[in-house]
């Protein structure tokens, strides 16, 4: 993963600084793209604004109200957290797309976070979406099991979990890889997980499975094989008896949304 450099700049009354790829220009523009209403947002939302920006993809954190940006000053930066979790999975071989910058932006007592990362490559598609629009799931399951896990096993291996392991969080990469986006909760504790991280993490992973694919009847047979799979390669596995009820408990939350 290419190094990012130490990035300052003012402009038109705001001050930003943050880390930026060697080479960029004019990335202060790109995000301000998403002030424009015309822009191809993907969400836009109080707390978040995600578009696609300048052949990019931006994301930026509002910090709306004077409490949020106070307490966001006491607290890892997001930013922080998903460019170590990005150089995290990249030591360990899981694609994610790159980081192109992290920039915080002043403008008198306001503060705006961003992140810019590349784009999709063509090709490259959310997992959500390959299982909905796949005739044959059993192939994307198999390739969970016995490719994907592996890869989770050493990511937890490594004292590091994902913290929504979810199918739109997901995506296929142009080699076929399955690899990680949305790295906002992802914690890197140092050693390795204790089984209850790996319990909820797996359970969420497998629940999402069931609600893409409208299985949740298979909840304990698709737990169950989850976590066999798993246990070939990971130091640590949880218990059936820890995961499955988490599991459920992930289904029974989301699956009115999957149910028309």
């Amino acid at each position: 993963m290419e190094t990012l450099q130490p990035f300052f700049h003012k402009d038109s009354g705001a001050f930003w600084c943050g880390k930026l790829r060697a080479g960029v220009t004019g990335i202060t523009a790109v995000c301000l793209e998403l002030d424009d209403p015309e822009s191809d947002f993907i969400q836009d939302r109080p707390k978040i604004t995600v578009a696609r920006a300048g052949g990019f993809f931006v994301k930026r954190y509002n910090l709306p109200g004077f409490f949020t940006q106070l307490r966001r000053l006491f607290k890892t930066s997001r930013l922080q957290t998903v460019l170590r979790g990005a150089e995290h999975l990249n030591k360990l071989g899981i694609p994610t797309p790159p980081v192109v910058a992290i920039l915080t932006e002043y403008r008198g007592v306001r503060r705006r976070e961003y992140l810019v990362t590349e784009l999709f490559k063509e090709g490259e598609k959310v997992l959500n979406l390959v299982i909905h629009q796949s005739s044959d799931r059993e192939s994307i399951r198999q390739q969970l099991l016995s490719e994907f896990l592996p890869q989770l096993a050493a990511l937890h291996d490594s004292g590091a979990l994902h913290g929504d392991l979810n199918m739109r969080n997901l995506y296929l990469d142009k080699s076929g890889m399955i690899g990680m986006i949305d790295l906002d909760g992802m914690r890197l504790t140092g050693q390795p997980l204790k089984a209850a991280l790996r319990a909820r993490e797996l359970a969420r992973f497998a629940s999402g499975f069931l609600l893409c694919c409208r299985k949740w009847d298979e909840t304990e047979d698709f737990t169950e094989q989850v976590l066999q799979n798993y246990s070939k390669y990971a130091v640590v596995t949880p218990s059936l008896e820890e995961t499955l009820p988490l599991t459920q408990k992930f289904i029974d939350r989301s699956r009115k949304h999957y149910e028309y």
